[in-house]
């Protein structure tokens, strides 16, 4: 049985933007752990033949780098060999949690607070179970910890196997979310839609991440 990573976020929303899912971020990341384990890396591999990611000193949000590159964001050119130093650590929660919610399909929620965050988890399940492609198939355990001092977390990752990936996977996670939400909301980011259309590096990716069961086909709308 193949080993699911356990995903841990901060809230239930997004309060800078609630359209774009911190659980879709992360999501992408667990679903990328499981192909990459399964298939030797592949995917990683392949991801950064086709989106190499080539900073040459450049900061992430260095503009021509960003249009060269066909990034939607900054924090998408995120290498963890480069950035790493500046990158805030992860503090999971220690010890058990507070309390549990487990839906019909065995998905659980671990709460790691003593006020009452039935709302928060309930919520978390059923986005958990409409999430798009196959990242359904890569979330059935969240912790959800108010205490985190970054967003969303994805533990294990496989930063330690392969450069790669470690080079590849925010690049990988961020689009997903970014696509995610602009085929929800589509009018709230034309700006996403426009770059889709207009650069071919950032549409490639749609189209990868469809074909490898990262966000449903119907994303694929975006491509006018």
């Amino acid at each position: 049985m193949l080993p699911i990573p356990k995903i841990y976020l901060r809230s239930h929303v997004n309060e800078v933007d609630p359209c774009i899912s911190f659980l879709v971020h992360e999501a992408a990341h667990s679903w990328h752990f499981i192909k990459d384990l399964v298939d030797n890396f592949r995917f990683s591999v392949g991801w950064y033949e086709q989106f190499p990611n080539e900073r040459n000193g450049r900061s992430t949000d260095d503009p021509d780098f960003v249009e060269e590159s066909g990034i939607l964001v900054p924090y998408a050119a995120i290498n963890y060999w480069i950035d790493n130093d500046r990158i805030l650590k992860p503090n999971k929660p220690e010890g058990k949690p507070n309390l549990s919610y487990v839906s019909h399909e065995g998905r659980r929620v671990d709460v790691f607070a003593p006020e009452n965050y039935s709302t928060a988890a309930n919520s978390l399940l059923e986005q958990a179970a409409n999430l798009p492609g196959n990242l359904r198939y890569a979330v059935m355990d969240i912790g959800l910890f108010p205490g985190l001092n970054i967003y969303g977390l994805c533990d294990p990752d496989l930063r330690s196997a392969c450069n790669l990936y470690s080079v590849v996977t925010e690049d990988i996670a961020t689009h997903t979310a970014h696509f995610h939400a602009a085929a929800n909301f589509p009018a709230r980011y034309q700006g996403i839609v426009e770059k889709i259309n207009n650069n071919p590096l950032t549409r490639k990716r749609l189209e990868v991440l469809v074909d490898e069961g990262f966000l449903d086909d119907d994303t694929l709308k975006l491509i006018m």
